[in-house]
């Protein structure tokens, strides 16, 4: 593939994408093209999809249901082309990333994607040996597809007939056996287990389809689960993930509102939402009633907002929470829940990485309300044996969060002040050192400490463990955006009084017992989020 852009030259690419229109009309085109959509279609929407090889996007338009969408190609001109490609406005997905990069080598999150395709490319202008499968297998999302055509390679390129076999066999057993073979060279023995190939053919060309079995947080699979706050931030997160792991979803948001969008998809994909007050004891007992896991992410956001309006944090956070846990005891005694804490409760974080052992010192009243519902929960927990887990989170940020809703999470705020050309304001010098953690990194967590909710309420502290200074984390975003400029000013004194000083979370409980690390470092989860706030912002 290093050669790809001498070969696939501006000029070869534009005669390509001209062929595109051309090619729909023929035999191969409409095969390929209905099997895609089969294999979108067969998913619960939304999903991420991803093209190795895309080309000039032939196919795009043909997929459907899909949240994320990225190509990538070794050819720039090639991707040039995508930018417009054939049948765009048929195209569905709500976003499209573009990446230039060798599909044998470009490093992708394990987990990422719910299909991956590749259609006319590998093993003819790309390799496919035995570590290309395993390694795009382990990108798939449980319950994922990997589907694939091949060509036959001339015999003089050996390293090539593991691929055509398994491309061209003729049951199930036998491509079963070669994927196997070509899953056993890096991938670890228990995951081979996990693939089944299935051989397909379209138009004249060989196919395999790859898929990996469910597996992972088998405990949510087919389970009910409450997510309260679904609609947020998180929550949404939270609610999509779950329906990847094949739960019975329910959604309780405060106010339907601006989400009407989101709430008719999920309404479509057969989640069901509520809209209540979590302090409305009628409206939550019936929500939570046979429910076996609740997921609270609601909230009363905003340190300094907390300072100036006690009560209203006071009667959200604590009165909407003893609701909750009265909801609960009432109507759902075997449910598990998972509360989502902050990493405020420990007030100044000091020199070194905070641990779970820490004792809660909260500096402003946000935080001592998460601390008081913390011990609301161990009360609850200790007398009439609610089955619990607390979540303490540091500064979760990513795509997914309306621009029009960033007041409280400092990162997506601060790239939405840069593609608006607007001034990012750092208090003091900026050097105070922060926790931050990218959104899906922060959801799989939440889910892990869903599955050790126990009756003496486990804490688990969910970061990134790394300390970042908020300057330096500014000026980043600025670079990657190309516009707005970071400006240092003095520290308003309410923020001054209630400013926590560094942080930075001890995470080794939640890696020792639960076996989760995060996977996206900040660089990667910045350019994402630039990325996702430029489509997005108008």
């Amino acid at each position: 593939m290093s050669s790809a852009s001498t070969i696939y030259d501006p000029a070869y690419a534009r005669r390509y994408r001209a062929h595109d229109d051309e090619f729909e009309s023929s035999e191969p085109c409409r095969r390929f093209a209905e099997w895609l959509h089969q294999l979108c279609a067969a998913m619960t929407p939304p999903i991420d999809v991803l093209d190795l090889g895309c080309g000039t996007g032939r196919y795009f338009w043909a997929l459907t249901g899909v949240r994320n969408l990225v190509g990538i190609d070794a050819s720039p001109a090639m991707l040039a082309e995508a930018r417009r490609p054939h049948n765009a406005e048929l195209i569905t997905a709500r976003m499209v990333t573009l990446i230039e990069g060798d599909i044998a080598s470009y490093p992708v999150d394990e987990g990422r994607f719910d299909l991956v395709y590749s259609i006319g490319v590998l093993a003819e202008h790309a390799p496919l040996d035995e570590s290309i499968v395993a390694r795009v297998a382990r990108w798939l999302k449980p319950g994922g597809q990997f589907a694939f055509t091949t060509v036959h390679p001339p015999r003089h390129r050996p390293d090539h007939a593991v691929a055509a076999g398994a491309a061209t066999a003729r049951s199930p057993a036998g491509a079963r056996s070669l994927c196997r073979r070509a899953a056993r060279a890096r991938a670890p023995r228990a995951a081979v287990r996990d693939r089944l190939a299935v051989p397909v053919r379209i138009g004249g060309a060989s196919a395999l389809l790859v898929r990996r079995a469910q597996r992972g947080m088998t405990s949510y699979q087919d389970r009910r689960a409450l997510v309260i706050g679904g609609l947020g931030f998180i929550g949404t997160g939270v609610v999509d993930r779950l329906r990847d792991l094949r739960a019975q979803v329910t959604v309780v948001t405060r106010s339907v509102g601006a989400h009407r969008d989101a709430v008719s998809a999920l309404s479509a994909a057969g989640v069901r939402v509520i809209e209540a007050d979590l302090r409305d004891a009628a409206a939550i007992g019936a929500a939570v009633r046979d429910q076996q896991v609740v997921f609270n992410l609601a909230a009363q956001s905003g340190a300094v907002q907390s300072m100036e309006d006690p009560w209203t944090d006071l009667d959200i956070n604590c009165r909407g929470n003893l609701v909750l846990l009265e909801a609960l005891r009432e109507q759902a005694p075997e449910a598990r829940l998972v509360f989502v804490s902050s990493r405020l409760v420990y007030g100044s974080g000091g020199a070194g990485a905070v641990g779970e052992e820490r004792v809660p010192d909260p500096l402003c009243i946000h935080a001592v309300h998460k601390a008081a519902v913390e011990q609301y929960l161990r009360v609850y927990g200790r007398v009439y044996g609610l089955t619990f887990a607390v979540a303490r989170l540091t500064n979760p940020y990513g795509p997914g969060q309306p621009p029009g809703r960033t007041a409280y999470g400092v990162v997506n705020r601060l790239i939405h002040l840069a593609l608006a050309g607007e001034v990012l304001r750092i208090y003091g010098d900026g050097g105070q050192r922060r926790d931050y953690i990218y959104i899906d990194d922060a959801v799989e967590a939440v889910l892990r400490v869903g599955e050790a909710a126990a009756k003496e309420g486990p804490v688990f502290n969910v970061g990134s463990g790394i300390g970042t200074p908020l300057v330096d984390m500014a000026r980043a975003i600025t670079a990657m955006a190309g516009s707005g400029r970071v400006e240092l000013v003095d520290w308003p004194p309410l923020a001054r009084k209630i400013e926590t000083g560094d942080f930075v979370a001890n995470i080794d409980r939640l890696q020792r017992e639960l076996g989760w690390r995060p996977r996206v470092p900040l660089a990667d989860g910045l350019q994402r989020t630039v990325a996702y706030y430029r489509a997005h912002v108008a």
